[in-house]
């Protein structure tokens, strides 16, 4: 069942499946499996989220319109170890003045 929840991204449906068969048989290669899924498809999916916040914000630099490029990129600077993040938006400015 928790994979299940995981298909349709149902993360804390998923982790109470999860807590209930490690309460039954917590070294059973099935729930660690299934924990191993859950941690992985949550980080995906706020990897996956910051990307389009990313991308939507490198659009906006490449059309110059730079000031409202980090108000819209403001939730990426509050998460941690995001510094690649910074790397890749300072690469769309120097991209973009290489273009004009």
């Amino acid at each position: 069942m928790g994979s299940l929840c995981l298909i349709d991204k149902d993360y804390d449906k998923a982790q109470e499946y999860e807590n209930k068969a490690k309460e039954i048989d917590p070294a059973n290669d099935e729930v660690i499996k299934l924990q191993s899924n859950i941690d992985w498809q949550k980080m995906r999916a706020e990897e996956e989220k910051v990307y389009a916040i990313l991308q939507a914000g490198r659009e906006k630099v490449m059309a110059q319109e730079c000031e409202e490029h980090f108000p819209f990129t403001k939730s990426i600077w509050q998460k941690p170890n995001r510094m690649f993040l910074l790397k890749r938006i300072r690469r769309c400015f120097i991209l973009r003045e290489g273009l004009s």
